[in-house]
């Protein structure tokens, strides 16, 4: 068994053992890193909760209020919960097995959201959001790796018509596939990046694969990593993947942050190296999510808690 002991302050191992790797493989799922994530059971369908946003008046901020709403009733889709292991070199992170959606197991709707909402609703799930350089790990691990289908560019590509078209594409690249596990390449991932440092008023994407990978040779996304947009900005494109704000190195359970601002493991995570402090704090100022309406049933979390208490 090969260890590497970082002399640092967090001492952390780089090399996972052979030992560790057969632990971890259900580890995302069994330490009880979505207890934050509200659960109802009798959550109503996607296409319910898409009338209800697609009536609510402005769009953009408005929309994404519902959304957070809607997380707080707790009817984020089921199989979200089930975290999903992907190794990056020595650290195992693990991540949501689809973007963010709403409903039931049944009917439910990818949804996305602008850099402000989601960042308030990964802090209340104790999430966070990938790096470019994990996005590019989940897809090559993806059990079921999908094409972006872009639908040209339009005034219209924020609205809720485009979002449900969008979705109805890629519930039909799924027909069929009776245990999708993790999918990845359908969506621009919304992702955390270096350059948000100098451009806090942006929102950084990339992603959503032209073609299926072939062996040997680069990815090609269709979204470079960029920040051509506001902060608040989100079209049918968009996904939302989160990350756990826990990963694992040698069996052990570290904060994320923690090993995206210590020079000895950041690289494994993120292209550039050290995330700056300034990105991940926005996470810890994040505002709690909204209330669970009167209207709306409330969910549960796994350890009994209201999801908006």
């Amino acid at each position: 068994m090969i260890r590497i002991i970082l002399r640092s302050i967090l001492a952390i191992p780089l090399l996972l053992s052979l030992t560790a790797v057969n632990v971890l493989a259900g580890v995302c799922d069994s330490e009880g890193l979505t207890s934050d994530v509200p659960q109802n059971s009798s959550a109503p369908s996607g296409a319910a909760i898409a009338q209800n946003i697609r009536n609510t008046p402005g769009g953009g901020q408005e929309r994404d209020n519902q959304v957070l709403e809607q997380i707080s009733c707790g009817n984020l889709s089921p199989q979200l919960s089930k975290l999903v292991p992907v190794k990056m070199g020595g650290i195992t992170i693990c991540v949501m097995p689809d973007y963010l959606s709403l409903g039931n197991n049944d009917d439910n709707i990818r949804v996305p959201l602008g850099l402000p909402a989601a960042m308030r609703a990964a802090q209340q799930l104790g999430m966070t959001l990938p790096t470019k350089k994990m996005v590019d790990a989940i897809y090559a691990q993806a059990d079921t790796q999908l094409i972006g289908r872009p639908r040209g560019p339009s005034s219209k590509m924020e609205n809720m018509t485009e979002i449900l078209a969008n979705d109805e594409t890629i519930d039909g690249q799924l027909k069929g596939v009776t245990n999708p596990g993790l999918i990845a390449g359908h969506k621009k991932d919304v992702v955390i990046a270096n350059r948000l440092a100098s451009k806090p008023g942006s929102i950084a994407i990339y992603g959503w694969q032209k073609s299926n990978p072939v062996k040997g040779q680069a990815l090609r996304p269709w979204q470079p990593l960029s920040t051509p947009h506001h902060k608040n900005y989100a079209d049918y494109s968009h996904g939302i993947r989160f990350v756990s704000q826990y990963a694992y190195v040698d069996g052990k359970k570290y904060r994320l942050n923690d090993l995206l601002t210590n020079p000895k493991t950041a690289t494994a995570l993120n292209h550039q190296g050290v995330m700056p402090e300034s990105v991940l704090k926005g996470f810890e100022k994040s505002e709690k999510l909204p209330n669970c309406s009167s209207g709306s049933p409330q969910g549960q979390g796994r350890q009994g808690t209201k999801s908006n208490q």
